[in-house]
């Protein structure tokens, strides 16, 4: 969750200072994408082992999410406006752990923070417009382009990118081409800059299928159902690069 402290009158330029609870991957890259534009950056962290890897980190992630906005609304400025970078927790889940439910709003940016210039802005039922129009702001003085997207989950992206690298999964599972071929077809056929096996051992299979868990049990389509592979992967520990093998081998 990033806690940004801003004025009563939103706007972004103000911004001072910017807090980032949670220094894995996706924090040290938000901070670094904040620190980039001159704005100081304080880092939460409250233990190494949150940080070790997986789909443990982000299981206890979500509960840590609830409980950090109880905590996060005694010790900052009436004034701040907590983002989430979630994909998958609800917006209103999190902004009812608040006593300022109007001031919380979805950032969600894309790995890696520094290079990815999309952030999808997602506000809740009970998001202000004042906030959402600073969340845009902010996200353009960081060089960003942000674009909407109601509070449900997947946003945007991964509503359409999960099903599709569940797809590239079921093909390969089925004999219908190697994974090579799955990926040469996409990346020269749609002109992608990867295919999406590849992309999927980029993003972190154990993300991968927590994603498509959380879409699964709010929609129940079966394009958002795990493949058997992909679970047993994970639960072998092939996560994609971050473990050093997936669908291929990082040594």
């Amino acid at each position: 969750m990033l806690s940004i402290r801003g004025e009563r009158v939103v706007l972004a330029k103000d911004v001072t200072r910017v807090g980032v609870v949670g220094f894995g991957l996706m924090g040290s890259g938000i901070a670094h994408v904040v620190a980039r534009v001159g704005i100081d950056v304080t880092v939460v962290e409250p233990t190494e082992d949150l940080l070790a890897r997986g789909r443990e980190r982000l299981d206890a992630s979500t509960g840590r999410a609830v409980e950090r906005g109880r905590e996060l609304d005694r010790v900052v400025g009436p004034d701040a406006v907590f983002a989430s970078n979630t994909s998958s927790i609800p917006i209103a889940t999190l902004a009812s752990a608040t006593s300022r439910p109007d001031r919380v709003v979805g950032l969600h940016f894309f790995n890696p923070p520094p290079a990815m210039d999309l952030i999808e802005v997602t506000p809740s039922l009970m998001t202000s417009a004042d906030t959402v129009s600073f969340a845009r702001r902010f996200g353009e003085r960081l060089g960003k382009t942000t674009v909407l997207a109601k509070d449900e989950a997947g946003f945007i992206v991964n509503r359409l990118l999960i099903p599709y690298l569940c797809a590239a999964i079921r093909l390969l599972d089925e004999g219908l081409a190697t994974r090579e071929d799955i990926d040469m077809s996409i990346a020269l056929g749609l002109n992608h800059p990867m295919g999406p096996l590849r992309l999927a051992d980029l993003i972190g299979l154990d993300t991968v299928l927590q994603i498509a868990d959380v879409l699964f049990d709010e929609f129940r389509e079966p394009a958002y159902a795990p493949p058997p592979r992909l679970r047993r992967m994970v639960a072998a520990g092939r996560l994609g690069r971050k473990s050093g093998a997936g669908f291929y081998d990082y040594g």
